[in-house]
């Protein structure tokens, strides 16, 4: 006979995923993917960037939504990890993606190629 686990996982978590980064000349994009339980169905979240709401909408009858995100200015740390963050009001909870480093930005790379040289 076998037996399976099932994860406990709380009802209202919340997981960011980053789906897909881009990089470009003067920005870069991303899409990002937010699931939760059945649960958290028509729960509205909040998509930030660097401490910058990008967008607000509601997660849908599954309890999942994916965002798209075009003209992201270069990170503030092009050498530093930095990370999406989700946050919610009801209940009040911030989720946030795996740390990640940016896409390449190349007006961003060079202007920090310059300063570095000087």
């Amino acid at each position: 006979m076998s037996s399976s686990t099932v994860r406990s996982v709380p009802k209202t978590q919340l997981t960011v995923h980053l789906c897909d980064l881009r990089s470009g000349v003067s920005s870069w994009s991303a899409t990002i993917s937010v699931e939760g339980s059945i649960e958290t169905a028509g729960r509205m979240v909040g998509i930030f960037f660097e401490g910058r709401r990008l967008k607000v909408d509601t997660l849908d009858e599954w309890g999942y939504a994916v965002f798209e995100f075009e003209e992201l200015p270069p990170p503030s740390h092009l050498t530093k990890p930095t990370i999406f963050e989700v946050r919610t009001k009801d209940p009040p909870a911030a989720y946030t993606s795996r740390p990640f480093h940016p896409p390449l930005v190349s007006e961003a790379v060079l202007g920090f190629l310059e300063k570095s040289r000087a």
